[in-house]
This record gives C-alpha cells, sequence and structure tokens, in this order.
C-alpha cells in the first residue's frame, strides 16, 4: 500500500508540473498580470488516461483526482479515429500513457 501512495504522490507532483507549466513561461498558467485571454477557470482541468487496465491506470486515476482534474478513459483498444473523435469533442488538456498501453 505505501508502494502505491509513493507512486501516486510521484505522479501527482509531475502532473501538477505540467499543469502550471514547469520551467517552460509559455505554459504557465495566465494570471491578472498576464496578457493572456485565457483565464484560468477556462482552461480544460480533463485529463484522458490512455492506458490498459493494470496498477499504473490506479495510480494515474488517483494522481489526476489527487491533482483537482477529471479523467477520461480512452481504451488503447480502440480505433485511432475513435480515440481522436473523443479526445477533440472533450476538449482534454493533457493524455497519460504507458509505454505498455499498445
Amino acid at each position: 500500500f505505501s508502494t502505491l501512495l509513493s507512486a501516486v504522490d510521484s505522479l501527482s507532483f509531475r502532473l501538477h508540473k505540467v499543469i502550471n507549466g514547469g520551467d517552460d513561461p509559455s505554459l504557465i498558467k495566465p494570471t491578472l498580470g498576464n496578457d493572456s485571454n485565457i483565464s484560468s477557470d477556462t482552461a480544460s482541468k480533463i485529463c484522458g488516461v490512455y492506458i490498459v487496465p493494470s496498477v499504473e491506470y490506479v495510480i494515474s486515476v488517483l494522481s489526476i483526482l489527487r491533482c483537482g482534474m477529471a479523467f477520461l478513459p480512452l481504451d488503447p483498444s480502440w480505433p485511432k479515429e475513435r480515440i481522436l473523435s473523443v479526445v477533440v469533442s472533450s476538449n482534454v488538456g493533457l493524455i497519460l500513457g504507458c509505454l505498455n498501453s499498445g
């Protein structure tokens, strides 16, 4: 159980870093002082999970929820056209995948 919590903590930390822009100034969330037209409230809070059912899937879902985002399951067995259609229509801001996801 402690290994699972450690993995969730680690991925949550990395997700927060990506969501907040990390070290790339072009990825930093807009603030009141920023000239961007996009407000933080309208930024996508949906993260796609493109992973087969596994321990990695569970860790990803728990980490996404811990970051305050919603997750959208994307089955790697679906045709690429269907995945693209779902991603575009859902306004997904980030997609997590795993090397063994297909």
